[in-house]
């Protein structure tokens, strides 16, 4: 009941496929664990009453809406420290009440957008805690260790990392982390998008796919495909949705 409930009050259309569990179930799901408790979302999973499945659907929408909200807000922030620093191989951002639960998305989206490893932290008086992310060549988690003397605890993986620390310190692990660039030659490229197969005019049809979606479901360790083609033409674009996030193209 639940998740029927939450599925309709997104909108989700049938049939359900890896789609909508990655990108509309676990987004409103996980919002719970950052912005309030995750037994909210628990609540939700092992409802019986179509009454009480609907308000927790509710109230999980609503703090997935609360939490892009947030997480817009502190990227333009964020980026505003970013840009004081853009020059350096790693780069590192604090702010007072960036919820904890948010900075890891900031971090990527970051990460992501300038080619490098970033680290975004929630400073508070004591201490600050966050998140890092990074590029293939660059293990965070290897660096946080060469920086260790200033944390009081890390762990993580080569590319995501958590962290905290004594927000007095945080000046120092950043020195440490730029002076670990240097030392492992680490080198900032431009990002670099890799095509699994091109594509001919005459292959962009239904036959195709089908094909495609024969090898779902995609995800970590099985990602959806990308096709380059040349010397197509775009007849038209347009922004779509809520926000004019997205774009439909036609050519």
């Amino acid at each position: 009941s639940g998740l029927r409930a939450l599925l309709e009050l997104a909108g989700a259309r049938q049939p359900y496929d890896a789609f909508t569990l990655g990108f509309v179930l676990a987004p409103r799901i996980n919002a719970a664990g950052r912005l309030a408790h995750a037994s909210a979302a628990f609540e939700l999973l092992v409802a019986q009453d179509p009454g009480k499945a609907r308000e927790l659907a509710y109230e999980l929408d609503e703090l997935n809406k609360r939490r892009q909200f947030l997480t817009d807000q502190i990227l333009s922030e964020a980026k505003a420290q970013v840009e004081m620093i853009v020059d350096r191989k790693v780069l590192l951002v604090a702010g007072a009440d960036w919820p904890k639960g948010v900075v890891g998305l900031v971090a990527g989206k970051l990460s992501e957008e300038y080619n490098r490893p970033v680290l975004v932290m929630d400073k508070g008086p004591e201490l600050a805690t966050g998140s890092a992310r990074s590029v293939e060549a660059f293990d965070i988690v290897e660096a946080l260790a060469f920086a260790k003397e200033h944390l009081v605890k890390y762990g993580g993986h080569k590319q995501a990392a958590g962290y905290t620390l004594e927000s007095a310190k945080i000046e120092k692990l950043y020195d440490s982390l730029l002076r670990y660039a240097e030392q492992t030659n680490y080198e900032v490229t431009d990002p670099v998008l890799v095509a699994d197969a091109e594509l001919f005019e005459t292959d962009l049809n239904f036959d195709t796919l089908e094909l495609v979606e024969k090898l779902a479901p995609f995800g970590f360790g099985n990602h959806q495909p990308k096709f380059s083609s040349r010397g197509l033409e775009l007849n038209d674009a347009t922004t779509v949705g809520a926000e004019g996030k997205h774009a439909k193209m036609r050519g």
